[in-house]
């Protein structure tokens, strides 16, 4: 785009070629560059609308991978009949522990629960 002419002797040094500065506040700089970009028209409407459904996506493959990945916590059955019995949770990673021996503590909080 060629440069416009300079006004009352004036150089135009604004980015925007007009004579018009930007304003400094941001929401004052995003009506003024939907002004001079020919406002919320259909162009503007199509790229949020495909700029959302992207960062929409993206964000249910990341809230999918977060929980269906979570660890189920486990802990041992009280197989005494004693007066009380303490439940002693199992880490993660022991695998040793029979499936007989062991309860989830929170079925709900791990697909893993729902395969056994």
């Amino acid at each position: 785009r060629p440069a416009s002419p300079p006004r009352d002797g004036q150089p135009d040094d604004s980015p925007a070629g007009d004579g018009a500065s930007p304003p400094a506040k941001l929401p004052e700089y995003t009506d003024w560059a939907l002004e001079r970009s020919g406002g919320w028209g259909p162009f503007q409407k199509r790229y949020t609308l495909r700029l959302n459904a992207v960062w929409a996506l993206n964000g249910m493959q990341t809230m999918a991978q977060l929980f269906t990945t979570l660890p189920p916590h486990r802990r041992r059955i009280c197989s005494s009949s004693v007066d009380q019995c303490n439940y002693d949770a199992l880490p993660d990673d022991d695998c040793s522990v029979l499936r007989s021996e062991y309860e989830y503590m929170e079925p709900g909080h791990s697909v893993a629960t729902d395969f056994e």
